[in-house]
């Protein structure tokens, strides 16, 4: 299942499912905002996206006071900055949550596109999935796919955006 918009499920399985194999994608913020820019927003009202991104950032900041202040003023975000913590905290919570259960494996979306078949293999068999020759060409064919996209939000988000995503690597 990809639950990477609610966190919570992710981290109720990690607590309460712990045979259950947890494999958390993370790519690059820069990589995820060009993702989420070009499937998510251009199909929506960016005054809506917008203030949805600002109430939920306000959910959190009133469940987790922390994370509030991490959040910094709400209202002042833009959009891309609103999405931006969202994605960090959905994925801290998650990371944290799956820090030290043999289930859980991070996985950096860049390393997978540039190994596939050296990760795959592995979640392959936490799955208990087969494994082929077949399997294995297949796999590093959409490796080639997967680094040009890796690559490509360098390219496709506007300087100002790009600086942002880099930002967040600090965060």
């Amino acid at each position: 299942l990809k639950l990477v918009t609610s966190p919570g499920w992710a981290v109720w399985v990690l607590r309460n499912r712990p045979q259950v194999p947890v494999m958390h994608i993370v790519r690059h913020p820069g990589g995820f905002m060009n993702s989420w820019a070009r499937r998510y927003v251009a199909e929506r009202e960016q005054a809506e996206v917008l203030r949805q991104n600002l109430e939920r950032l306000r959910t959190i900041a009133s469940v987790d006071p922390a994370w509030g202040e991490r959040f910094g003023d709400i209202d002042s975000q833009d959009i891309d900055e609103s999405e931006l913590w969202y994605w960090l905290y959905a994925n801290q919570v998650v990371a944290e949550a799956g820090r030290g259960a043999p289930a859980y494996r991070f996985i950096a979306y860049e390393e997978l596109a540039a190994e596939p078949a050296r990760l795959a293999r592995p979640l392959y068999d936490a799955c208990g999935l087969e494994w082929s020759a077949e399997i294995e060409s297949r796999i590093g064919e959409m490796g080639t796919q997967s680094m040009e996209i890796a690559r490509a939000w360098r390219d496709k988000l506007r300087p100002e955006q790009v600086a942002l995503a880099e930002r967040f690597l600090d965060e």
